[in-house]
């Protein structure tokens, strides 16, 4: 997917530099031979640059070697186009193509205009993986905290005690208090709902001000309401629209 959005980008660059120097009057034939003459070194340049120095160094935070053989790359890659500029304008020279002046074409600014997109292209590249990247450790966290959050620890009758959330069917909220209700039995503690709740993993569903609820344990629900273990609960305006996402 990534080699074909390369392909597509560079096409267009492509496509788009041709047409906008044509249209300032430059030879059609001039325009075609030194883009494909600049595009081969500024490809590669970006490929290296994107799927090496960020990959290796930038996403793994090795900032000073980024730099380093960032600049490097930079002075080869000019190095190599002002060779090849050098070497174009010879052969153009040589054949004298259509018998024109063979600086009709600006290739300063084609030259500039390439190096754009080049840095476009790596800006979008960057964004993109440092997405991917912290939507990978969002993930990891994720997991971390749903791995650790097997059991649930509250303060109840003056002492700690532990409610293996996978018995746990939902919260209720009662004023000052909370009701666990699990398989087995009920624990009533005093607590908030909205504290519990940022410890509970993603599975537990706040449905209203007042429930939360296990959605493994759900038989069923419709608009306003739901079941679980045969007992029917609100869901509020509140909360409709997320629980309808996360039941979907």
């Amino acid at each position: 997917m990534k080699n074909r959005f390369d392909i597509l980008y560079w096409v267009i660059v492509s496509v788009s530099l041709i047409l906008l120097f044509y249209l300032r009057g430059t030879v059609l034939v001039q325009t075609i031979y030194f883009t494909i003459s600049l595009l081969p070194i500024a490809i590669i340049s970006s490929f290296f640059f994107n799927n090496y120095l960020v990959e290796r160094f930038l996403l793994k935070e090795r900032y000073a070697l980024f730099s380093i053989y960032t600049i490097y790359t930079i002075i080869i890659s000019l190095y190599l186009e002002t060779l090849f500029i050098f070497l174009s304008l010879i052969i153009f020279s040589y054949f004298q193509i259509e018998g024109r002046n063979i600086l009709t074409i600006d290739i300063v600014l084609l030259a500039f205009l390439i190096y754009t997109s080049v840095l476009i292209r790596a800006f979008i590249f960057i964004v993109k993986s440092m997405n991917i990247q912290t939507s990978r450790i969002n993930e990891l966290e994720l997991h971390k905290k749903e791995s650790r959050m097997k059991v649930l620890t509250i303060k109840a009758n003056r002492m700690q005690q532990q409610i293996q959330l996978a018995e746990l069917i939902y919260i209720e909220s009662l004023g000052d208090q909370l009701k666990y209700k699990m398989l087995d039995r009920e624990i009533i503690n005093r607590d908030k709902i909205s504290h519990v709740e940022n410890q509970l993993p993603s599975h537990f569903i706040r449905i209203h001000r007042s429930f939360i609820v296990n959605k493994f344990f759900i038989q069923g629900y419709k608009t306003d309401e739901l079941v679980v273990q045969n007992v029917k609960l609100p869901i509020s305006r509140t909360y409709k629209q997320k629980v309808k996402e996360q039941l979907a």
